[in-house]
């Protein structure tokens, strides 16, 4: 008997499957941010934003990364966490910063947390820098390292997006301003004949006055102030810088205002904030020069007292 052996053939078949992911590799984005500067202003709320400012995520185009990817938003290196949810201890002493990933669908990403997009959705996106009130007390301090805030993923070793905060990012101005001398100043328009009103817009006894300023500022840094205004304005609703007269009865004057004009001769805006410079001065105060006049508002005036008032509020830059 013969025997005969007969071979079978075993076909294994090694499935290989390749992610797509894997050949995902985008060159990083490096951003490095400016310093900014902070006035110290006791008027802010705890919670509030002191600076806000905003920059492109600029990624190149990536054909073959268009699947959905996990990413990362870190911040390596040890950066305080302050008490507020998402907010990092800067430079300066109660002040915090939140950084925000707002993508190009809107979906808005926190630093730290953990999600997934597309490199379109990325490509698209802003990055929103804020910095936070987090403490009444806001001074500056020393000795700060800079802080990183990264964009991550497993497919890449290097940062997606790499921020760099800079050692001393947040300069503390310390200023305020206050008035000195008399808070209330009343100004005495001298007396004219009637006759010098032909027809409205006639104007007449400019009287000029000084609003008297005290200002710590820092001297590194030039800063003004900015005073906005409030009152009973005329028929132009204030544009013109036209007060109404408040005298009511018999010895009222009739269809005669007052017009308040600024350093340069031009009437105030009232709805327009007068930018006071605070230039380099061997003393903290500071005077600003603001006429006073008669204003003709209607064609038919007549003769009689008038009184007027302008309130302000000193906001700083």
């Amino acid at each position: 008997m013969s025997l005969v052996r007969a071979g079978l053939p075993l076909l294994i078949l090694l499935a290989v499957s390749f992610n797509s992911q894997a050949t995902c590799i985008v060159k990083s984005q490096k951003i490095t941010l400016s310093p900014e500067t902070v006035t110290n202003r006791n008027n802010h709320a705890l919670g509030s934003v002191l600076k806000k400012s905003s920059f492109a995520v600029q990624l190149p185009p990536s054909p073959e990364c268009e699947e959905l990817i996990k990413f990362s938003a870190d911040v390596p290196g040890g950066a305080s966490k302050m008490k507020t949810p998402g907010v990092f201890q800067t430079n300066a002493k109660g002040v915090g910063m939140r950084m925000t990933l707002v993508t190009s669908s809107g979906r808005e990403i926190a630093w730290p947390s953990k999600f997934s997009a597309s490199m379109s959705e990325l490509s698209g996106a802003r990055i929103n820098m804020e910095l936070i009130k987090a403490d009444d007390g806001i001074s500056a301090r020393g000795g700060s390292e800079g802080m990183r805030f990264e964009i991550n993923n497993l497919l890449q070793s290097s940062p997606l997006i790499d921020i760099y905060i800079p050692a001393g990012f947040v300069t503390i101005l310390n200023r305020s301003c206050k008035i000195y001398g008399d808070k209330t100043r009343n100004i005495t328009l001298p007396g004219v004949v009637l006759d010098r009103f032909k027809s409205p817009g006639s104007v007449a006894g400019k009287t000029p006055f000084d609003i008297h300023l005290s200002c710590a500022t820092d001297d590194k840094t030039p800063s003004a102030v900015f005073l906005k205004w409030n009152g009973q304005f005329g028929k132009n609703s204030g544009s013109d810088g036209v007060l109404s007269n408040s005298v009511a009865g018999r010895s009222s004057a009739k269809g005669i205002g007052v017009q308040v004009l600024g350093d340069d001769h031009q009437p105030l805006n009232f709805h327009e904030m007068k930018k006071v410079e605070l230039r380099s001065s061997k003393s903290d105060k500071y005077s600003v020069r603001f006429y006073s006049q008669y204003y003709q508002i209607d064609e038919q005036v007549q003769p009689g007292k008038i009184h007027a008032s302008l309130y302000f509020n000193i906001d700083y830059q």
